[in-house]
């Protein structure tokens, strides 16, 4: 299970070895930087569309691009829209495209609305207080882990079945791919969440009870009224 999520990390040490080039190219503020590395991001697309080795070095510089990008302050409910809106786009999108076998502009599509919701969610606004639903971990939180784990091989165990299922119940296109996320809505995001929370309740909180507990930490160390601070 373990390896079918980690398969990235090849590409990544990779790029990594090419990060501190990138680095030293656009990280002083110049009017040219970012036409410069959008440049860049063009070129090695087409590049990787030859070139396996490259076939993902794209995604890389626009990962690295969102940095350049300034951030305006933006209201916490354009966030939460454009979380629930993008998500949408990128997984409808993305196997819309997958579906027409259209792989390379699948990658594209969803590599660039990534981009654009990290730029969207680092953005200043109100604090976001804990909804009972984010302290669940379902958004964010002590059950995210265990998503990036579980989910990847949940899809590769069903999705050939919600495939075949989509396209015996639709025609190709939007109707299969609307079909297909229903499937996986319905059984491999609960399945997602229940593995997730067995792996945190039986495994990693065993491990490091206090991992994710930042708030608990911060008042456990903070000193209480009435107490020195250790070392005054």
């Amino acid at each position: 299970c373990i390896n079918l999520v980690t398969w990235s990390l090849s590409h990544e040490m990779q790029y990594y070895l090419l990060a501190p080039f990138v680095f030293a190219l656009f990280s002083r503020p110049t009017s040219f930087r970012l036409p410069l590395l959008l440049l860049f991001i063009c070129a090695t697309f087409y590049v990787g569309r030859y070139l396996q080795p490259f076939a993902f070095l794209f995604t890389f510089l626009l990962g690295f691009g969102v940095n350049l990008i300034p951030r305006p302050a933006v209201k916490l409910r354009i966030k939460k829209s454009a979380l629930v809106v993008g998500l949408c786009a990128l997984h409808f999108g993305f196997n819309w495209l997958a579906f027409c076998h259209l792989n390379q502009l699948a990658d594209a599509e969803a590599a660039i609305i990534s981009a654009l919701l990290i730029w969207i969610c680092e953005t200043k606004s109100e604090t976001l207080e804990r909804s009972r639903v984010l302290h669940l971990g379902a958004l964010a939180g002590y059950l995210t882990y265990g998503f990036y784990l579980w989910h990847y091989p949940i899809l590769r165990d069903f999705g050939g079945t919600f495939e075949s299922w989509a396209a015996n119940l639709a025609p190709v296109g939007w109707p299969q791919t609307i079909l297909y996320h229903l499937f996986e809505f319905a059984i491999a995001l609960p399945l997602s969440f229940a593995f997730a929370y067995l792996s945190y309740a039986f495994v990693e909180s065993k491990f490091r009870p206090t991992l994710y507990d930042p708030v608990g930490r911060q008042k456990r160390s903070a000193p209480q009224r009435g107490e020195k601070p250790a070392g005054g």
